[in-house]
């Protein structure tokens, strides 16, 4: 009977743990995801950020860093309501991700603002700056016509026809800047472009 109530308990010990470690897990995935889009959150991406930053670095390459900022989203937001607004923000997400490598990190930072970093190419050859130039150019037009398109805001909302983001692409030199000080400029290129398109409507 001994026995048999040290290996119930040892049984039962397990199958707590078991428990334990998956709901730890949970935590920590729900710690680091935005829970609105299923993307990865500010302190995840700065984390995945940081390693990328890291390989750059040992294998001589550059990095992409794109911030995405949705225009006219307080608009739709309080002409459509909160909902049709979080249905856009999900069908841009889904429509960002579709368009990236597996490589490539991405992640919604807060309100209507995306983060999406990438790796380039080896640098150090004699067209680098051309090359950089030319990579966040196409990354930037990429993801600009992604954002573009019609969205279904669902529960009788209809649609809408979405002219697209202003978006701002750097392209860095790890080890020359932080993850931080990275994504300070590309966010100041996506205020330039938004002034760009801001102008083009008037």
């Amino acid at each position: 009977m001994l026995l048999a109530a040290l290996l119930g308990y040892a049984l039962e010990r397990g199958l707590l743990v078991e428990q334990l470690q998956a709901a730890n897990t949970e935590l920590t995935k729900l710690a680091l995801t935005d829970p609105l889009t299923g993307l990865a959150n500010r302190r995840a991406v700065l984390n995945d950020a940081a390693r990328l930053f890291a390989l750059a670095q040992r294998e001589n390459k550059y990095i992409l860093i794109s911030v995405i900022d949705l225009d006219g989203f307080k608009l739709i937001n309080d002409t459509r309501g909160h909902l049709a607004g979080d249905r856009l923000l999900c069908g841009i997400a889904a429509q960002l991700q579709h368009g990236l490598r597996s490589s490539d990190i991405i992640g919604r930072t807060g309100g209507d603002e995306f983060i999406v970093i990438a790796l380039g190419t080896p640098s150090g050859h004699s067209d680098q700056e051309k090359d950089m130039r030319h990579a966040a150019e196409l990354l930037q037009a990429r993801l600009a016509k992604a954002t573009i398109g019609r969205y279904e805001l669902g529960h009788g909302l209809g649609g809408i026809e979405y002219t697209g983001a202003s978006v701002g692409v750097v392209t860095v030199i790890p080890g020359n800047i932080t993850v931080d000080e990275a994504t300070k400029l590309a966010d100041r290129e996506m205020y330039k472009v938004k002034q760009q398109r801001n102008g083009q409507r008037l």
